[in-house]
């Protein structure tokens, strides 16, 4: 999973996490940490390894900082409001039922 989210475009980084985000748990983590403490005290550093650390410093910070603000649940939400509104304007009923079902489970596990 740190390389789905790695290889994702940067404007999608924000949608994904929210996707994922039952799957953002303590092991996910704790996989995390293990990785960047290897990388951080590894005795023969190579330019990749260096890039990699970067790279996942800037990941873990990302998750955190957007699953502590709720950002992710707010941005689901909204992202969902406007593809249920564009499925009324282009007429497709069945899509905009589908994702007014969808909404309560999205609320369900928003935090405030």
């Amino acid at each position: 999973m740190v390389e789905y989210f790695l290889d994702t475009e940067a404007q999608e980084i924000e949608f994904e996490i929210a996707r994922m985000r039952l799957r953002l748990d303590e092991e996910f983590f704790a996989h995390l940490r293990m990785e960047l403490g290897q990388l951080r005290f590894a005795v023969s550093k190579t330019q990749d390894m260096e890039d990699r650390l970067i790279e996942l410093e800037a990941l873990q910070k990302a998750l955190l900082e957007g699953i502590e603000k709720n950002e992710i649940n707010i941005s689901l939400l909204a992202l969902l409001d406007e593809n249920i509104a564009s499925a009324h304007i282009g007429n497709q009923k069945k899509a905009a039922e589908f994702m007014e079902k969808v909404r309560p489970a999205v609320l369900k596990y928003m935090t405030v």
